[in-house]
């Protein structure tokens, strides 16, 4: 799928790349299985080659993924919590919620700040954040921020590594996999405190 993608994107310049770049990154948050990261870094290739500006390509970026994921926040706010926990559907699947939930109530806005920097729980935070009831303009602020700085950073070493932009997904791989590691060792360690804490309470009752 990402060959069908990259092979769409590759014969595009001016305005006609930077549209499918900010749609792919759009997209991304709607469809998670979107290969958005890599159209991304492919972005920046193209701007290394002199098909797109690397302002615009980052521009283009960050606008479809902000919009992204203020769509998927306008669903949370709209549907709740009810209707995607009632759908335990294949692209969200409940545990995805229960440990988006988890860190909201451990870090709050910081987990919107730090939402393109999570893989595989992207859209889930963004729906979540609008099921919490978060403020809509602190939220927007802070999904703005993270776009905008994950985005530079591929667009970015996209542009720099140029023809060999395909070691930059090597990299983005292994990031991956420790990342979701290390989410997965916070998240055992907030739920072994909490109960940990809830028995403390119980034994003084």
């Amino acid at each position: 799928m990402e060959d069908f993608f990259i092979r769409f994107v590759e014969h595009c310049a001016g305005m006609p790349g930077y549209a499918l770049l900010a749609v792919f990154a759009c997209i991304e948050n709607l469809v998670p299985p979107m290969p958005g990261d890599t159209i991304t870094v492919f972005g920046g290739y193209l701007a290394a080659t002199g098909r797109l500006n690397l302002a615009g390509a980052i521009a283009a970026t960050t606008i479809g993924s902000w919009a992204g994921f203020l769509c998927m926040l306008w669903c949370g706010r709209r549907l709740g919590e009810d209707f995607f926990l009632a759908h335990n559907r294949r692209l969200f699947p409940k545990r995805y919620f229960f440990n988006a939930f988890a860190w909201f109530r451990q870090f709050g806005y910081g987990v919107v700040l730090a939402n393109r920097f999570l893989p595989g729980a992207r859209s889930v935070i963004s729906i979540c954040a609008g099921i919490v009831g978060l403020h809509a303009g602190w939220v927007a602020l802070c999904s703005l921020i993270s776009c905008l700085v994950w985005n530079s950073l591929l667009i970015g070493a996209g542009y720099m590594v140029g023809e060999n932009w395909q070691v930059v997904l090597l990299v983005l791989r292994r990031y991956n996999t420790v990342i979701l590691t290390v989410g997965a060792a916070v998240l055992l360690y907030v739920v072994i405190r909490k109960f940990r804490h809830a028995g403390h309470m119980q034994k003084k009752d």
